[in-house]
């Protein structure tokens, strides 16, 4: 990952603290929420492909929430690791 990388990711940070990032965060929870629910009641009714459907919905809005709520972490992971190679 490069500085120019690293700088995406503080603006994404940035992003996060705010009232708009805070709320595509919860959403992305109660989607998660939601799915994981959907999932696990009707998993026997739907087909392959809803079930396909279900699981790249769940990946994504997992991978949001994930995203903004660890930013923080990842951040200082990268800039440590960019410590520990000068």
């Amino acid at each position: 990952m490069d500085k120019q990388e690293l700088e995406k990711l503080e603006n994404i940070k940035v992003f996060s603290e705010t009232d708009g990032g805070k709320y595509v965060a919860d959403t992305a929870k109660e989607v998660v929420l939601n799915t994981v629910e959907l999932l696990a009641n009707s998993y026997q009714d739907k087909s392959h492909t809803e079930l396909i459907a279900l699981c790249a919905k769940l990946s994504a809005n997992l991978s949001m929430f994930k995203l903004l709520t660890n930013i923080g972490d990842q951040i200082e992971a990268i800039k440590s690791l960019y410590e520990t190679e000068k």
